[in-house]
C-alpha cells in the first residue's frame, strides 16, 4: 500500500509527501555473489521476506533567471525496516552470516539537485545526496557498512538540434 499526495501550490513551487508499506523477496546468493570468493566460511540463515515502511516529502521550486529556468528540488526520505536480510562482515573474521534482522535498521536520506538549460542544446545538473544508514549487527546497531554517506554529480548534458543523439 502506498499514499501519494501532491500540491502545487504556485507556478513556481511544488510539493509531494508520501508514505508506504514495501515488501520483497530477497536472493542473498544472487545479490552478493562476490562474497563466494572471500575464502570465508559463508553462514546462510534462512532468508525473510523483507518489510519496510517508508516516507518522505520533497519540493520543486522553478526559479526564473533571464530567458532561462532553474529547476531546483529538495527531499527527504525515511525508510523504517520491520524485517530485513542482514549481510554480517564483521562479527567474526573467519565467517559471513547472512541473517534475518534481529533488531533495527532504517536510513535517512537527503537530497537537493538543480537543473538548468545553459543554452538551447546544453543542460546543467548538479546533485548532492546524504545518506545515513544503521543496521544492527551482532546485536549492536551500527552504520551500515559499504554504504557512502556522501554522494555528489554534477553533469553537462549536450543535445544537438536534431535531437538525434545526447551526450551527457
Amino acid at each position: 500500500p502506498r499514499l501519494h499526495m501532491k500540491w502545487v501550490a504556485t507556478d513556481w513551487m511544488t510539493l509531494r509527501a508520501s508514505l508506504g508499506k514495501g515488501y520483497r523477496t530477497p536472493h542473498p546468493l544472487a545479490e552478493h555473489h562476490y562474497l563466494l570468493a572471500t575464502g570465508r566460511t559463508l553462514n546462510l540463515l534462512e532468508p525473510t521476506l523483507e518489510e519496510a515502511w517508508n516516507s518522505g516529502v520533497s519540493s520543486t521550486f522553478y526559479i526564473p533567471l533571464a530567458n532561462r529556468t532553474i529547476t531546483l528540488n529538495a527531499e527527504y526520505y525515511y525508510t523504517d525496516f520491520i524485517s530485513q536480510t542482514v549481510v554480517d562482515y564483521d562479527s567474526d573474521p573467519t565467517k559471513i552470516i547472512i541473517s534475518p534482522l534481529n533488531g533495527q535498521s532504517f536510513s535517512h536520506t537527503v537530497q537537493v539537485d538543480a537543473s538548468c538549460d545553459i543554452t538551447d542544446e546544453l543542460n546543467l545538473l548538479a546533485a548532492w545526496r546524504y545518506n545515513h544508514v544503521m543496521c544492527t549487527y551482532g546485536g549492536k546497531l551500527r552504520e551500515k557498512p559499504l554504504q557512502s554517506r556522501y554522494k555528489g554529480l554534477l553533469t553537462v548534458g549536450w543535445r544537438p538540434t536534431l535531437a538525434i543523439w545526447q551526450i551527457d
